[in-house]
């Protein structure tokens, strides 16, 4: 099953306006969704499908409902088209300030509740020549106060009789921003990533895929609507979240995947290390098991390990008014368990079914290596229902 934001870390940093979604994306970034099916080959027939997802952190924090519909068609011999439609809707209360008022440092969350609203829409086209493809992309997400609007391009190539592949590609990004209350401002982002990727069948029971992905970004960067009230002694410093205008990150997954014969079921194992110019270092490790039950039903149990260092500016306490520096906790030292059990049913020829759910639980204890003391704890939930038929 594909991976939300494969190349990204967890702790991504939220776009002003966005930290509800954002804070989504913190913990549900580590979480197996019902996805666009990945395939091996050219589309051999037309294929449509909706995903249901529903997330709830703890103590009625963030939570988001989020239905999806997709679809993926030969539209000519040697070209395929794919299609996804998604509208989030989060509700709830997001983190607002840090605060050493009290001697202990406290998080407080936006005391209203809040609400937003976002729409996607991404479309994809492959071209085939034998067996290698061409493929252009493009994803618009739109929310009241921002607008994210993407352009890739990818290729792949078979090589010895379609036992290796390697996968190149390319995306830019551009955000624009703007701010509830404050309609005269409005700031921008852009973004690029390039990534290459090797797949491999080492044997008729195994294959490795290997994958490297760097994106750069200059902008804005910040959370507006966050900030830090520091008492220092006899002084006061108010510091709104500030961050560098540039950002520059590396990623490199690899998977392995083994068939066990003798169960009929194969197990998977997934390693992704992260770093980026903030200084946030990150591991990822993953144990997957699919199990057929009968003709019709299987089962794939999922543990998911994260840690992560934090970035250089990040701190619970700001002693300035200005300056570059942030308590978003996003951006701390933590570890993060993730255990997920998803279930899938094929009735005949035409229809699968999928449920799924799991639950993510993050501590800053965890963290391989010393975690950020002043970090809350954080747990998360999550559901997911996805339906496909072939055609």
């Amino acid at each position: 099953m594909a991976w939300v934001g494969e190349a990204v870390a967890a702790t991504e940093a939220a776009a002003p306006l966005r930290s509800t979604l954002h804070a989504l994306a913190a913990a549900a970034a580590a979480l197996p969704l019902v996805s666009l099916p990945v395939r091996a080959g050219q589309i051999e027939e037309t294929k449509m499908g909706l995903n249901l997802f529903s997330y709830q952190e703890r103590d009625g924090r963030i939570g988001v409902l989020s239905p999806t519909a997709w679809v993926q068609a030969p539209v000519a011999r040697d070209l395929d088209f794919e299609a996804r439609m998604t509208f989030d809707s989060v509700a709830g209360a997001s983190p607002q300030f840090v605060s050493n008022e009290g001697g202990a440092i406290v998080h407080t969350l936006s005391s209203a509740s809040i609400r937003e609203w976002r729409k996607e829409a991404m479309f994809k086209a492959t071209r085939w020549l034998d067996d290698d493809s061409l493929s252009l992309g493009a994803d618009v997400s739109s929310e009241h106060d921002y607008l994210s609007q993407t352009l890739s391009a990818d290729a792949r190539f078979d090589f010895l009789n379609k036992n290796v592949t390697w996968a190149i590609g390319a995306s830019v990004t551009g955000d624009a921003i703007s701010f509830t209350g404050f309609p005269d401002v409005h700031e921008k982002r852009l973004s690029r990533g390039i990534f290459t990727g090797i797949t491999q069948i080492l044997a008729p029971t195994d294959v490795l895929q290997s994958n490297l992905a760097f994106t750069g970004g200059k902008g804005y960067f910040d959370d507006h609507y966050e900030y830090t009230l520091s008492f220092l002694g006899r002084r006061v410093f108010l510091h709104r979240d500030r961050r560098p205008d540039t950002r520059h990150s590396l990623s490199w997954l690899t998977r392995w995947k083994h068939y066990v014969p003798a169960l009929g079921a194969a197990v998977g194992l997934d390693y992704r290390y992260y770093r980026d110019s903030w200084g946030i270092r990150s591991h990822m490790a993953e144990l997957s098991w699919h199990q057929p039950l009968s003709t019709i039903w299987s089962v794939r149990p999922e543990l998911r390990y994260y840690t992560q260092s934090a970035a250089s500016f990040y701190s619970a306490t700001i002693a300035s008014s200005s300056g570059v520096g942030s308590s978003d906790t996003r951006l701390a030292a933590f570890g993060a368990l993730t255990l997920a059990v998803n279930l899938s049913a094929r009735f005949g020829d035409r229809d699968t079914l999928e449920i799924g759910a799991g639950r993510y639980v993050q501590r800053a204890s965890w963290r391989f290596g010393a975690g950020s003391a002043d970090l809350p704890r954080f747990d998360a939930a999550y559901a997911l229902l996805g339906w496909t038929r072939a055609f």
